[in-house]
């Protein structure tokens, strides 16, 4: 369907790796590290947006192996049946063999192979909602109805697209090596709202989550790593210790204690390649970092 998910098999097969060859942490501890003692490098392992295969097949994998990781958790999707991850909404038309043009608040998008392009500007899709705030959300709505985005989806495993609900995010949080973070509530790109907007979206998740879990939750994932200086300062002051970008997009980033990268694991090359990949990020992204007295490496991984 798209590239957030993770076979099992490999996923079992990446983290017998890790596990022989790194310490693999819980996320609080790798913003806590003074030094760094040991022969071999420190990761954590977290996964974003809070798809039910987390529950159902990536935690029997984890508690068998005994693995901490951190669960980012996008909270629009806990109380809505037919929830769909935007992204998903538009993955899904590449079963969609009988149109080409596609319209999305009031603009024309062609599809060429299978993703939607700006008739005008040539933009993909995602760039588009990407750009966007709270203005998408009915133009989404209105979408996913026009183009029957959830009977595309009826010949995929449902595990690809099926959010979690409370009582399974609930579940979740009670396994001894699991934390919960939050992933915002809507998922928008944060660095592209208003500080209004940035605010309520952190701390509607936020209570959301710990309402639920019984727990303070205390990490941030940004969406599609998108973020910036006033965004981090927003998310501190609602109290989030742990922040989490993709890449750094700030040159404060490097010693900012509050922010940490991460490495995406890829779903469309082999187990052999991802391990490569695992071990050049220390030296290729950043990943080795002196001035925070530390080498810490993440993995973000969604099954």
């Amino acid at each position: 369907l798209n590239n957030r998910h993770l076979p099992a098999a490999q996923f079992e097969k990446q983290l017998i790796y890790l596990k022989k060859h790194f310490n693999i942490l819980p996320l609080y501890e790798m913003f806590n590290l003074n030094s760094n003692k040991s022969a071999k490098k420190n990761i954590a392992i977290t996964f974003d947006d809070g798809y039910k295969n987390n529950l159902n097949v990536a935690l029997p994998i984890l508690e068998k192996l005994q693995i901490p990781a951190t669960f980012f958790i996008a909270t629009e999707g806990l109380s809505e049946n037919d929830y769909l991850m935007w992204p998903d909404i538009f993955d899904c038309l590449k079963f969609d063999t009988n149109t080409t043009n596609y319209c999305f608040k009031d603009e024309l998008f062609i599809k060429r192979g299978t993703t939607l392009f700006n008739e005008k500007t040539n933009e993909n899709i995602y760039e588009f909602v990407k750009k966007m705030g709270n203005e998408r959300d009915i133009e989404l709505e209105d979408f996913k109805k026009k183009y029957n985005s959830l009977n595309l989806l009826k010949n995929v495993p449902d595990e690809m697209y099926t959010f979690l609900n409370k009582s399974e995010l609930q579940k979740l949080s009670q396994s001894n090596i699991v934390t919960i973070g939050s992933h915002t509530h809507k998922h928008y790109n944060l660095s592209n709202i208003n500080a209004e907007l940035v605010s309520e979206e952190l701390n509607v998740s936020k209570k959301i989550l710990e309402d639920i879990i019984q727990k303070p939750v205390l990490s941030i994932a940004y969406p599609d790593g998108s973020y910036n200086n006033e965004v981090k300062s927003i998310a501190e002051m609602v109290g989030y210790k742990y922040q989490l970008a993709v890449s750094y997009k700030e040159a404060s980033d490097i010693d900012d204690d509050r922010i940490l990268p991460r490495y995406s694991v890829s779903n469309t090359t082999t187990y052999e390649s991802n391990i490569i990949q695992f071990n050049k990020q220390f030296g290729k992204s950043g990943f080795q970092n002196v001035s925070k007295s530390a080498e810490w490496y993440f993995t973000e991984s969604t099954l």
